[in-house]
């Protein structure tokens, strides 16, 4: 059996230089697309979803609403994407052999992308590369 991989998408940006608006609801295609990257993640072959909001995080977390993911929310999201990678770590079960660090506004990474960096990692999972 391979190894059980969470997959954290980091949503908790405030998409400065987009202005006012949050990129992350823009849509791409026929949905949001936080929506879109997160149906990617929830389509691979990750063992959970985790969706790191901060900024906006009221319309991130109804963008991404009636997925299989758990929601976490990054009260220290102006400090910086590390933060919620700290926010993530938290989240993950402790059954999980490794974690997936995604960025929502990467529409183009899909879930083959995902899977396949999964099924490097559990091929090379204590070996020294």
């Amino acid at each position: 059996m391979g190894s059980k991989v969470a997959i954290a998408i980091l949503a908790a940006g405030r998409s400065t230089r987009m202005g006012k608006f949050n990129k992350l609801l823009s849509m791409f295609g026929n949905a949001p697309l936080v929506r879109l990257c997160v149906q990617h993640a929830t389509a691979s072959t990750g063992s959970n979803v985790i969706v790191v909001t901060g900024h906006m995080a009221n319309e991130i977390r109804e963008a991404v609403r009636g997925l299989n993911v758990t929601v976490v929310h990054n009260g220290a999201f102006a400090s910086g994407m590390s933060s919620s990678v700290r926010a993530a770590l938290q989240a993950v079960p402790g059954d999980c052999d490794g974690v997936l660090i995604h960025l929502a506004d990467m529409p183009l990474v899909n879930e083959s992308h995902m899977s396949l960096m999964i099924d490097a990692f559990d091929k090379c999972r204590g070996l020294s590369v």
